[in-house]
């Protein structure tokens, strides 16, 4: 365990040169960048629990602007691989540990390209009413693979089916930070209708709901 913490944090340390110079800190969990007020880019390191290898995950969070003091939360996750950022894990996103200083390189060339090209709120805006029209998951859409490609002989198939709560969520918020703000309080509205009732949300998702169906109200 001490070498496997060993090397994880020597590979950091060897990153964090390059990764300042691209705008992100370190937080000694993972590399941040603040690219204005509304998004946050996020990349760290995923140890393999089955194998000597390791994932560099990326993951744009947004902060919701219609509650107080909002934390980061996930809109879209991807890995850096050598030829590019996939959304879906491919063996190939596993560095191995000999190799995963390596991965600096395509984080260097791919990384921001990725954050940039979906840190823009009205196309995420448009992404995920589409996703809620095609009842599809953001996935699903943006890097759409053949059922054989993303499936395991030991796994039963999940076919999803309906409107994610989370794209009713977001929805409302990226309509916000886009300036349209009847649609933003329409998901809201339709977000806070799925919560209410439905055993699987906590109170504080009901809380929150409200508050942003307040906010919105104040915004109109």
């Amino acid at each position: 365990m001490a070498r496997i913490k060993s090397l994880k944090e020597s590979v950091i340390q060897a990153w964090k040169p390059e990764l300042q110079h691209l705008g992100f800190t370190y937080d000694h969990i993972r590399f941040c960048r603040d690219p204005d007020s509304f998004f946050q880019w996020g990349l760290w390191l995923q140890r393999n629990m089955r194998e000597p290898s390791y994932r560099v995950n990326l993951a744009l969070l947004v902060k919701n602007p219609l509650i107080e003091n909002p934390g980061p939360e996930v809109v879209l996750m991807g890995c850096v691989c050598e030829d590019g950022v996939h959304l879906h894990h491919p063996q190939s996103s596993w560095w191995p540990e000999k190799k995963v200083a390596e991965a600096l390189e395509p984080i260097k060339r791919y990384a921001t390209p990725w954050f940039l090209k979906y840190s823009n709120a009205p196309f995420l805006a448009d992404l995920l009413e589409r996703a809620m029209r095609e009842k599809k998951q953001l996935i699903e859409i943006l890097e759409p693979l053949a059922e054989s490609e993303i499936t395991v002989p030991w796994l039963p198939i999940n076919r999803f089916s309906g409107i994610a709560p989370i794209h009713l969520y977001l929805a409302a918020i990226m309509h916000f930070i886009s300036g349209n703000r009847a649609k933003a309080l329409k998901r809201a509205q339709d977000w806070s209708a799925t919560v209410k009732d439905a055993t699987q949300f906590f109170d504080a998702d009901k809380i929150k709901a409200q508050t942003m169906l307040n906010a919105l109200n104040r915004h109109a």
